[in-house]
This record gives C-alpha cells, sequence and structure tokens, in this order.
C-alpha cells in the first residue's frame, strides 16, 4: 500500500513520509528533495511541460 493510500488507515504501519502534527492532528507529507542538478532538470522538465499546455511551445 502506498504511503498516501495508508495515511488514514489506522491498521496500517506508520510511513516515514508521512508526518501528524500531535497538537492538530493534521497530516503532511515530507519528502526527500534530489540532489540539486537533478531538481533542476525537474524543474525544467515541468516548466517546459506547462508550457507546452499552454501553447507556447518553444
Amino acid at each position: 500500500m502506498s504511503p498516501l493510500a495508508s495515511a488514514n488507515d489506522p491498521s496500517a504501519p506508520a510511513h516515514p513520509w508521512i508526518e501528524r502534527d500531535l497538537a492538530t492532528g493534521a497530516q503532511s507529507l515530507k519528502m526527500p528533495l534530489p540532489p540539486p542538478e537533478a531538481a533542476r532538470q525537474l524543474a525544467d522538465t515541468l516548466s517546459a511541460l506547462a508550457d507546452s499546455l499552454r501553447g507556447k511551445i518553444a
């Protein structure tokens, strides 16, 4: 079961990417970040995809 699918299942084991605020009970997703160059490439790819969806094909 994926971390997101099991987040609200009390019988599922805890996942390190899902955190619960003890004061409010709110859940949040904590994800490890990729190395800087991989993050830059991902951002460039997502930007190009967004531009193409807006009709701004380069």
